[in-house]
């Protein structure tokens, strides 16, 4: 079950676009935000019903997002990419960068 959450989140985030990999083994995920200032990001995603955190705060992960992926409703995580792909749009058309 987690594998598939893992793979939907990693297909989505390719599918519009954003820098994504494929973690091994852990239930969190780190994306490279766009612009990277992540704690703008994050407050961005929060005003879009996205409940993300910087990678700045405790996480050594500057210029990155931690997301978990302990949700277990892949159709949400399908849905939570229109939000992020907003987002990637707002942070790369210049609002943000």
């Amino acid at each position: 079950m987690y594998e598939e959450r893992r793979n939907a989140l990693v297909a989505g985030f390719k599918d519009i676009g954003f820098d994504a990999y494929t973690p091994e083994g852990t239930f969190y995920y780190l994306l490279k935000v766009p612009g990277g200032d992540d704690v703008k990001f994050a407050a961005a995603a929060l005003k879009k019903g996205l409940l993300i955190v910087p990678g700045s705060a405790g996480f050594i992960a500057n210029g990155r997002v931690r997301l978990s992926t302990t949700m277990n409703d892949v159709p949400i995580i399908w849905e939570s990419m229109n939000q992020f792909k907003e987002l990637k749009t707002e942070f790369m058309g210049g609002a943000w960068v």
